[in-house]
C-alpha cells in the first residue's frame, strides 16, 4: 500500500509518547511533525524539536494538517478534541480531515469525542496505544477502529500512511467493529496491566504498613511461590512512581467501562484503585522536596521494596 505523498501529520501531546511517535514518523519520511506547543515548558519544546515537531497554532493545524493524532493525558482527551472542532469551524472549511484519539479513555467517552466532529468533514479514528514509548529496539501497537459506516478506501489509506512512516499500526476487523471498540481494547488491556499494578502495590504497602520485616518477607514468599511478580516489581513498581497521576483518570475511565459492560461493583475496585494512585503521586512529589517527610512515605516504601525485589532478581540470576 503507497503512503500518500501530500499527508501532513499533527500531533497534540508532546509528552514521552507523544514525542516517540512523533520522531518515528519523522525519521521515516513524514516531514516536520505539526504540534501546537505555546505555553509548554522549555524541557517539551527541546525534546519536540528533538523529534523533528514544529510549533504550530491550531487554526494553522487545521488549515495545513491531513492528520491530527491525539496523544494527552485522557483527562485533556475532550478538550483537545473541541478545540480542534472549534478552531476548524472557524475556518469555515469543508476541506478533509483525519482526527486520531488516541488516549486512554473508555468507549462512552470516546464516542462523546467522537460527537464533537458531528456534521462536521472531520473523518474520526478510535484509537489505542498499547506499549512503552517507541525506541530504536521497540515499536509499540496502535489499534484503529472506524465508524460502522465509513468509507474503508480512506481508512485503508489511512492506515497505510502511518505504518508507511514507521507505525506499528493494527485496524481492527470483523463483524461490528465502530468507534468505542480500539477504546474498549484499552480499557481492557489497563485493567489488566495497571490494575494488577495497582493491586500489587497496596500489597506492599499493606505489607508495609504491618512492618518492613513483612515487606521483605513477601518478597522471599513471591520468590518461593511466584517469582514472576518479583520480576514484575522490579520491572514495573519503580517507574510507576511519576507516572501514577496520569493513571488516576486512567483508573477512572477503566472503572466506567467496567460498570457499563454490567458489572458495577467491580467497577468500583478501579475507582479505589484510581484512589490509589492519586496518593502515590502526592506522595510521588512529596519525595521530590523532601525523602524524609512523613507524606513521602508510600513511595519510600514503594522504592525500598523495588530494590529489594531487583536484588532478589539479581541473585536468582546469579545462581
Amino acid at each position: 500500500m503507497r503512503t500518500p505523498t501530500k499527508a501532513v501529520i499533527s500531533l497534540v501531546g508532546a509528552g514521552a509518547m507523544g514525542a516517540a511517535l512523533a520522531a518515528r514518523m519523522h525519521q521515516n519520511g513524514a516531514g516536520t511533525i505539526l504540534s501546537p506547543l505555546e505555553g509548554r515548558s522549555e524541557e517539551t519544546i527541546q525534546r519536540a524539536a528533538a523529534c523533528g515537531i514544529v510549533s504550530a497554532s491550531y487554526a494553522d493545524i487545521v488549515k495545513t494538517a491531513t492528520h491530527i493524532l491525539s496523544v494527552v493525558p485522557p483527562g485533556e482527551a475532550l478538550a483537545v478534541a473541541r478545540t480542534i472542532a472549534s478552531a476548524y469551524q472557524q475556518q469555515n472549511t469543508r476541506r478533509a480531515l483525519i482526527f486520531v484519539d488516541c488516549n486512554a479513555v473508555n468507549t462512552e467517552s470516546v464516542r462523546e469525542i467522537s460527537a464533537v466532529f458531528s456534521g462536521t468533514n472531520v473523518r474520526f479514528v478510535d484509537g489505542s496505544i498499547i506499549g512503552l514509548p517507541p525506541s530504536e529496539t521497540y515499536n509499540p501497537g496502535i489499534f484503529f477502529a472506524p465508524s460502522p459506516d465509513a468509507d474503508m478506501h480512506w481508512f485503508e489509506e489511512f492506515v497505510g500512511t502511518l505504518k508507511g512512516y514507521g507505525l506499528n499500526v493494527f485496524a481492527m476487523e470483523g463483524e461490528g467493529v465502530s468507534v468505542g471498540d480500539a477504546s474498549a481494547l484499552k480499557m481492557a488491556h489497563s485493567a489488566i496491566v495497571k490494575g494488577t499494578l495497582g493491586l500489587m502495590t497496596s500489597a506492599v504497602l499493606a505489607a508495609n504498613a504491618s512492618s518492613p520485616a513483612t515487606a521483605r518477607g513477601l518478597i522471599h514468599a513471591l520468590e518461593i511461590s511466584q517469582p514472576r511478580f518479583v520480576d514484575l516489581s522490579d520491572e514495573l513498581l519503580a517507574e510507576m512512581i511519576p507516572k501514577a497521576y496520569r493513571f488516576v483518570k486512567e483508573m477512572k475511565e477503566v472503572g466506567g467501562f467496567i460498570s457499563a459492560a454490567g458489572h458495577s461493583d467491580e467497577g468500583r475496585i478501579f475507582e479505589e484503585i484510581s484512589e490509589l494512585f492519586g496518593g502515590i503521586a502526592r506522595s510521588h512529589e512529596a519525595h521530590k522536596r523532601d525523602p524524609r517527610s512523613a507524606e513521602a512515605g508510600d513511595v519510600a516504601s514503594i522504592l525500598d521494596f523495588a530494590q529489594e525485589s531487583s536484588q532478589t532478581v539479581a541473585a536468582r540470576a546469579s545462581k
